[in-house]
């Protein structure tokens, strides 16, 4: 039975507790979030406090060491509005996997990215390959996990399949984990034409004036503490099995 430890967080630990810790974690959970435009009730860092609770929850939830978050992502669609922040894929590609090596070095071999974010998905499962291809190392992924059963307990209609953006789901989640910076007397409603969107490289101001895609105006802080349990379980869930199969 693997020993649950004391400190969770890496940067909290002295180096000789990180040596013992990077040893005895069964996983190393990487976070990535992003600072881009969330409408005009949600902050830019929305992306960075939803990710940072679901990848805290998830370490505590499976024995694994939690590494500070890197607050950048790839921000192509939403680059255009102020104060969106992006990071080329080239780059963020190269970030990820020069911290995985570093981990190496010191004995990590199961890593696991977690992001809210679905513009980082492309490039973490790049560097996941080209690190399982060069140097053996396992890295699991898990980008906007648990949306099909989350999206069960919206009231709005689901405006893509895959996409969303400051709606009832993140707007609901925010209002659980940080009410304070939610400001509802702004939330507003967009079902944007998709155009070419789904074919061609769009960027979203195009789709939207206000940085919004769905409906937050029915979000709610008790949806949201259900729709953040869910998106955590999931991850453990799949987290957990994935660990035992590369350990069999």
């Amino acid at each position: 039975m693997v020993r649950k430890m004391d400190k969770i967080r890496l940067e909290e630990m002295t180096w000789m507790e990180a040596e013992k810790a990077l040893r005895e974690a069964r996983v190393v959970i990487i976070p990535l979030g992003a600072i881009e435009a969330h409408g005009p009730h949600l902050p830019l860092a929305t992306d960075n406090y939803i990710v940072e609770k679901i990848a805290e929850e998830v370490a505590k939830r499976v024995n694994g060491l939690l590494l500070p978050l890197i607050p950048y992502g790839q921000v192509w669609s939403l680059s255009n509005f102020p104060g969106s922040l992006n990071v080329s894929d080239e780059h963020l590609f190269n970030f990820l996997v020069d911290i995985c090596l570093s981990l190496h070095k010191h004995g990590v071999n199961n890593i696991a990215f977690i992001s809210f974010h679905i513009g980082n998905g492309t490039v973490i499962k790049k560097a996941a390959r080209y690190l399982k291809d060069n140097y053996g190392i396992n890295v699991f992924y898990f980008v906007s996990s648990g949306l099909s059963k989350v999206r069960e307990l919206c009231e709005s209609k689901q405006w893509h399949k895959s996409y969303f953006h400051a709606e009832e789901i993140e707007t609901s989640i925010m209002l659980y984990i940080k009410p304070e910076l939610v400001d509802m007397s702004k939330a507003e409603a967009r079902y944007p034409d998709k155009k070419i969107f789904e074919y061609y490289p769009q960027k979203w101001d195009e789709l939207t004036d206000i940085a919004v895609i769905g409906d937050p105006t029915v979000a709610t802080r008790e949806k949201g503490e259900k729709m953040l349990e869910i998106i955590i379980e999931e991850i453990v869930e799949l987290l957990d099995k994935g660990l035992n199969f590369i350990k069999s």
